[in-house]
């Protein structure tokens, strides 16, 4: 393989695949736990407890509502630098394809999703399918902003990493499902839709009963909007929230 070839797939892959990755490294290189071997399973825990049995039923519901193939693989370490789970992954993806290849075994480059966690290092990387990519904007900025910030880190800052794990994945999905993927069924995360509900129903209460007071007494709903507005000048400026980070307690 030329130098030039060597580049142009590098950044093909740095560009099919996101990572998200704390703010702190270890002390200490780290000795990359050994790549797990193709089977066709769809997890693989190696050198942590494996506690994972929630992440393997998440999938197993996934993908009775959907064509894509999830993976998930997590590990104890994969090395040193900061951007040593992306190059995990990448060099794991390469494996998998031979030993797909090799072995008869379906792996679907345009529909499968294989997301790595590296637990010493803090980090989690995923890999989309080509079509999920081009066709339905599964791209690195979109599963970093709307997919691993919003639904892994939080959990994974608990060290809750099933919890973590089984939201990225409901979370790609539904994303999917919101961005033209008609063969993708939304999922509702558990207790979500009920929570949701009880706080909206919670929250139009109380205005229903104000604005049926100021109906009646439009004096009122004057005086009411003028103390609003007065309040809001006294409240100092809200400062935006820094990027969530995945750091245990």
């Amino acid at each position: 393989m030329t130098a030039i070839a060597r580049v142009i797939r590098s950044v093909v892959l740095a560009t099919a695949t996101a990572t998200m990755l704390a703010a702190w490294e270890p002390a200490t290189a780290q000795e990359a736990t050994p790549l797990p071997v193709y089977t066709g399973a769809r997890l693989y825990v190696k050198d942590v407890p494996d506690h994972y049995e929630s992440v393997a039923r998440t999938i197993k519901d996934l993908e009775r509502q959907s064509p894509q193939s999830y993976f998930v693989v997590v590990v104890k370490s994969s090395g040193a630098g900061q951007h040593a789970t992306r190059d995990y992954l990448d060099r794991l993806y390469d494996s998998w394809r031979r030993d797909a290849k090799a072995k008869n075994l379906k792996l679907d480059p345009e529909r499968s999703v294989v997301v790595v966690a590296a637990l010493d290092n803090r980090q989690v990387a995923v890999h989309p399918g080509s079509l999920l990519r081009d066709r339905f904007g599964l791209k690195g900025t979109t599963i970093d902003g709307e997919i691993v910030q919003r639904a892994f880190i939080p959990l994974a800052r608990e060290n809750d990493y099933p919890g973590a794990l089984s939201a990225l994945l409901t979370s790609t999905n539904n994303f999917l499902a919101a961005h033209g993927d008609s063969e993708t069924k939304a999922v509702a995360s558990q207790g979500g839709a009920s929570r949701r509900s009880r706080r909206r129903r919670k929250s139009q209460r109380p205005r229903a009963r104000r604005r049926s007071r100021s109906r009646r007494c439009p004096g009122r709903r004057i005086a009411m909007r003028r103390r609003r507005r007065r309040s809001r000048r006294s409240l100092p400026r809200r400062r935006r929230r820094p990027a969530v980070i995945w750091r245990g307690r």
